[in-house]
């Protein structure tokens, strides 16, 4: 009987260890994408960028205070572990589905937020990237000279398709798709936390759970 009882509590704890591990480094990646393509100036002028890294660094302070909680079985840090975790699930699952389905319209509206605050250089240098002129168009009176671009004299599509079709598509779909992946990875991890709970340790005092 012992030995069933230890085998199930040293199983469970190796892996809530082992997912609240890999739930720090993917916070950690979360929190990280907006710098891995701080390349493209455009990004720095999102809200949603101080969101995601909130959100990653969140994630991860959850998975250490989960790894201190499931090497102690305390059994108070781990309820407020689960009860905090359920939460950040269900909003990590609505971010991702958000990420992963936005629609052409909302797209544009954000790339359009994000190109209207940027400086005139980073415009420049955004139209030198993607061989492209204006976000929308290049008669726009704050948009810069697209005289020195090869594809000038035959005529240059706008930044917006650039944008769109290159880089911002790979980033919505990394956010929500870690994002989507982090929130089932949670869920597991609630489901082992509530079975942990319920196994007494072979070598701690009984009165410990009394």
């Amino acid at each position: 009987m012992c030995k069933g009882n230890c085998y199930r509590y040293k199983c469970l704890n190796r892996f809530l260890t082992f997912f609240n591990f890999l739930l720090l480094v993917l916070g950690i990646t979360i929190a990280t994408l907006p710098v891995y393509i701080k390349s493209h100036e455009i990004v720095k002028s999102w809200p949603i960028n101080g969101g995601i890294i909130a959100m990653g660094a969140f994630i991860g302070l959850i998975a250490l205070v989960g790894c201190y909680g499931s090497r102690r079985q305390n059994q108070v840090i781990l309820f407020f572990y689960m009860i905090v975790l359920a939460i950040v699930c269900v909003i990590t699952f609505a971010f991702s589905l958000a990420a992963l389905s936005l629609s052409k319209s909302q797209q544009s509206q954000v790339l359009s937020k994000g190109w209207d605050s940027i400086s005139p250089d980073t415009r420049s240098d955004i139209q030198k990237w993607g061989e492209c002129c204006g976000f929308l168009n290049s008669t726009s009176i704050d948009n810069p000279s697209c005289s020195k671009l090869d594809c000038f004299k035959t005529g240059c599509p706008s930044c917006q398709d650039y944008l769109a079709a290159d880089w911002f598509l790979h980033f919505r779909r990394s956010v929500g798709g870690v994002s989507l992946f982090v929130s089932i990875l949670m869920c597991l991890s609630i489901y082992l936390t509530a079975k942990y709970r319920h196994i007494k340790n072979p070598r701690a005092n009984a009165n410990d759970y009394l």
